[in-house]
């Protein structure tokens, strides 16, 4: 679970107690260390299937991913004060939820870019390509 946050008492079977509560930055230190001072990053992205209320597993609101997406911006800082430029941070890689990305857009302005981890089937549907760039239909 995450630091200092004990799960509610009755949770739905498919929520996983990692995802409760807010981040805690401590494992990413050593990776961030390594790959941000050799410069490697081309891109940092936070969370990998990271919804609201329409999440499969991680159902975070937005106003608390976007607590802990300033958190990781903050930790960024403190571990390397004297960088200027830093790696665009894109997030969530999640379904999309207009009403979510709107509150998450509000609270986390600084994030270069949202990202969406979707499986758009069927392959057979030739108005798809035009379908995905269409909030709506993605609601």
């Amino acid at each position: 679970a995450r630091a200092g946050c004990p799960l509610p008492s009755a949770l739905p079977r498919w929520v996983s107690d990692h995802y409760v509560g807010r981040w805690d930055g401590g494992t990413a230190v050593e990776p961030l260390l390594r790959n941000v001072s050799a410069a490697t990053l081309r891109a940092l992205s936070f969370g990998n299937e990271v919804n609201g209320r329409r999440g499969l597993e991680a159902q975070i609101d937005a106003a608390t991913y976007a607590a802990d997406l300033a958190a990781l911006r903050e930790l960024l800082r403190r571990l390397h004060p004297e960088t200027t430029e830093w790696p665009p941070l894109v997030a969530p890689d999640g379904n999309y939820d207009g009403q979510w990305f709107g509150e998450l857009l509000q609270r986390a302005p600084f994030v270069h870019a949202l990202t969406l981890h979707m499986y758009a089937a069927p392959r057979s549907d030739e108005r798809m390509p035009h379908r995905v760039f269409d909030p709506a239909w993605l609601s």
